[in-house]
């Protein structure tokens, strides 16, 4: 259970939950544990009491075997052990770490989270990179129908073009300007918009 002014109190099968501290997770609430998320915990003892402390990210491939080695391009089910400023540092139930850079996500994840990220890259023995977003031509159709919901909200029309600033573009849609021109030339190609120098506009049907 979650309890803003203590911290989250943990099952770990035994009579009593393992508390884990406010002070070891994140000032936003939304990013702590939800009930049927998993943590890598350790139990640590202070003045007869019982508490969940995270373990040190150099230190937890200790705490498993030897896991196996993980195939590229493959998704696998992996929980949220960290939240860095480059990312989210995910672990398998067998130990391996993912690392997802925040480039590779669509959304904030939270500590605890399940998530399946694809395996693009082995960084180091037991330790990868993946990413949380689909491959790009599945991409196209969720990009555009992302531009064509923001154009709904805003009467139709936008003053994003595909002449738009890169970071502009981020901050109001979450996606590169590489991927945003792409769903601007899916939905012009289905006859949906129509484009100009300094805007774009849904067609009326």
């Amino acid at each position: 259970s979650v309890n803003p002014a203590y911290g989250v109190f943990l099952d770990n099968n035994l009579i009593k939950d393992l508390l884990l501290s406010k002070d070891d997770l994140p000032l936003n609430l939304d990013l702590w544990p939800q009930p049927g998320d998993s943590l890598f915990v350790v139990m640590k003892e202070k003045k007869g009491h019982l508490f969940a402390k995270f373990v040190g990210r150099k230190e937890i491939i200790g705490y498993f075997a030897k896991p196996p080695s993980l195939e590229l391009h493959l998704s696998v089910p992996a929980n949220v052990m960290y939240i860095v400023d480059e990312g989210i540092v995910c672990y398998t139930a067998s130990g391996q770490e993912i690392f997802v850079h925040k480039n590779n996500m669509r959304q904030t994840h939270r500590l605890g989270e399940l998530v399946h990220p694809k395996i693009v890259r082995e960084a180091s023995t037991f330790s990868y990179s993946g990413t949380l977003i689909a491959q790009k031509e599945a991409m196209i159709g969720a990009d555009a129908n992302a531009v064509l919901l923001y154009l709904k909200k805003h009467g139709g029309c936008m003053r994003f073009t595909d002449k738009s600033e890169a970071d502009l573009i981020q901050s109001a849609f979450k996606m590169s300007k590489s991927a945003f021109k792409r769903a601007l030339g899916s939905l012009y190609k289905q006859g949906l918009i129509e484009l100009d120098l300094t805007e774009t506009r849904i067609i009326k049907q």
